[in-house]
């Protein structure tokens, strides 16, 4: 009987050390939970101060007004244009009224209508395009050129593309007097168109 009474003490006090063990291993691993929680909230709050000190103050957005009843807006006044330069250009790119396929150029002419200070003629000699109807005729384009009321714009009337026949190649501006456009071709060495009536005559220009 002592000897069964001994080892029940024993039992028992195995027992109480094993809880005793348990509960402080408990206590422990709750504080160490603990401890990492209150770390990673100091690092989120540090990282969220740091991000705030970091991110640039943005200024308000401006408001939209609306401009007062009657405003009207000015503008800088425009710079007046002028007629282009009288002459004729025999520069070795001709630029036609349109595109080559309409109309190839050999050289151009530009002037005054008559005493107008604010249009001008532009004539093109050559030959029609191999896009035009009848194509690789001679010929000369007229367009005028006008001056808005304002002088700062320019509209630009095309009249027609006046064709010859009888040149057996493309026309030349040779010199041009008041209305008269003086030109040249291969087998026409004399050759007039007139401005106003828009006609091809073979009469030599005036002396």
């Amino acid at each position: 009987m002592a000897i069964g009474g001994t080892l029940d003490r024993v039992a028992r006090y195995l027992i109480d050390v094993h809880r005793r063990i348990a509960a402080w291993s408990t206590l422990v691993a709750a504080g160490a939970l603990a401890g990492c929680g209150a770390s990673l909230a100091g690092s989120t709050q540090s990282a969220t101060h740091l991000s705030e000190q970091q991110t640039p103050s943005l200024p308000p957005a401006p408001v939209a007004t609306k401009p007062p009843v009657g405003y009207v807006p000015s503008f800088p006044p425009c710079a007046p244009i002028a007629l282009p330069t009288a002459g004729i250009d025999n520069s070795g790119v001709q630029v036609g009224p349109n595109s080559w396929d309409e109309f190839v150029a050999s050289n151009q002419w530009t002037g005054p209508v008559g005493s107008s200070a604010n249009e001008s003629y532009v004539v093109w000699a050559g030959a029609t395009g191999d896009a035009a109807n009848p194509p690789g005729v001679p010929a000369v384009a007229v367009d005028v050129v006008s001056i808005g009321a304002d002088r700062c714009s320019t509209q630009t009337t095309k009249y027609e593309v006046f064709t010859y026949r009888p040149a057996a190649g493309p026309l030349h501006v040779t010199s041009v007097k008041g209305d008269i456009v003086y030109l040249s071709a291969p087998s026409t060495p004399h050759l007039s168109f007139s401005l106003v009536t828009h006609r091809f005559t073979t009469t030599p220009p005036a002396a």
